[in-house]
């Protein structure tokens, strides 16, 4: 494979738009980095929920501008001040006149579509989380009115980066409009440095078992079913990750056999998944963000040699199966899982093998190297470059690079 071009930025001027801090997830600091490697001069723009960092900082050439109001991270008081956000956002883009803009979820699309002809530039919009789907189950018409948001805007912009799988689903969600007219690429959420390529412990390999579940704790996650399920087994429960239930967090405090941890660095995790033996990214399928997510965790664990264990149906069961890497089961099945759970005890070797087959997958197939290239050929295509050439793949017209997408087992009907 060719390496890709990587002076393709010239003098125009990126900025790259979050709105929460830039920095906490790996997100947006690789996006910045490639973009700085290709020769764009980059600003980030985020919004500070603190309300106490610097309004501008300078780090190392990058300029980071912050928009400084305390707020929660989620609920109606966020959502309330967005309109607050989108001002800040606009006079920011009409100030700076940026060539492209890079803006991850909706909060950031719309004020970037609203100052496009006025600030000229091209829209790359960044897709986080499809909010329409993350938000399945809430209140009327609350899914319904960001489901429309997104076909809204989706086909007003000049590039979509997808961080999800089931292309096909994908472009459901977002339209027919930007299924037909929008160039895309897809870059997954897997992580940008390969710890594993050092060694890693096989999975089956000691006495005790361990299940590691971690992220974001929920009971739409997991939370209750798998504590349930490993008891009166061999298998161990690590939790460690954000879980602002109070009922959940007392709920798996009082679990046997399960440990409990709060939010860990990223280090202390890859750690922690290493010792693992299977990782649980089970979710609830009434999220129908389900069928498309692509959980960082399923990586990780493909990169540390893990098999994981996920709900039928998801993105994660379509790349287990295509590669035998891990285990699909119907969510909330107790009795099942606990079954499943006896038999890979019985039989680590199924653990040991299934490990190495997602170590493999993630080497063929699921580098940070791979994701990168799609990435830098959207903004080739962007600058112009005719070697670029978008085609039509899984229910979208332009396509870009490099397509990961399985048969999917289940519909978002």
């Amino acid at each position: 494979m060719a390496e890709p071009k990587t002076d393709i930025g010239g003098s125009k001027h990126v900025a790259v738009v979050r709105g929460s801090a830039w920095d906490t997830t790996q997100a947006a600091p690789r996006v910045v980095s490639v973009l700085r490697e290709l020769g764009f001069k980059v600003t980030v723009l985020c919004w500070d929920f603190t309300g106490q960092q610097p309004a501008r900082e300078q780090a190392d050439g990058l300029e980071i501008l912050r928009y400084g109001r305390k707020v929660p991270k989620a609920g109606a008081k966020f959502f309330l001040s967005w309109p607050l956000w989108w001002r800040w956002l606009r006079g920011q883009f009409l100030r700076h006149r940026f060539d492209i803009v890079h803006v991850m979820n909706l909060d950031c699309a719309i004020p970037a579509v609203q100052t496009r002809r006025r600030a000229g530039h091209k829209i790359v919009y960044d897709i986080r989380d499809a909010w329409g789907l993350c938000l399945t189950g809430k209140p009327f018409p609350l899914p319904q009115v960001f489901s429309w948001l997104d076909r809204v805007f989706s086909h007003r912009v000049d590039g979509l980066l997808l961080s999800q799988g089931m292309l096909e689903f994908c472009a459901a969600y977002h339209g027919a409009k930007a299924a037909r007219t929008v160039p895309v690429v897809q870059v997954l959420n897997v992580p940008q440095e390969d710890v594993g390529a050092g060694g890693f412990r096989p999975a089956g390999s000691s006495a005790e078992l361990t299940l590691n579940y971690s992220g974001r704790i929920s009971e739409y996650r997991g939370a209750y079913l798998l504590p349930e399920a490993v008891r009166g087994t061999p298998w161990r429960l690590h939790v460690y990750g954000k879980n602002p239930n109070a009922a959940v967090r007392e709920h798996l405090a009082a679990a046997p056999q399960t440990t409990v941890e709060g939010p860990v660095p990223l280090e202390t995790s890859l750690k922690y998944l290493d010792q693992a033996d299977l990782v649980s990214i089970l979710y609830d399928p009434a999220m129908k963000v389900v069928f498309i997510s692509s959980a960082n965790k399923m990586f990780e664990a493909m990169m540390l040699g893990k098999p994981y264990l996920c709900t039928e149906g998801s993105f994660p069961a379509c790349v287990a199966r295509a590669f035998d890497l891990g285990w699909a089961l119907p969510y909330g099945d107790v009795a099942a899982l606990r079954s499943f759970l006896l038999d890979l005890a019985a039989h680590p070797e199924k653990l040991a093998q299934a490990g190495r087959n997602g170590r493999a997958a993630y080497e063929a197939h699921f580098q940070w190297d791979r994701q990168k290239r799609n990435l830098i050929d959207l903004y080739r295509y962007l600058t112009g470059d005719p070697e670029v050439v978008p085609r039509p793949r899984q229910g979208w017209d332009r396509f870009i690079g490099e397509a990961y997408s399985f048969p999917p087992p289940a519909t978002l009907s």
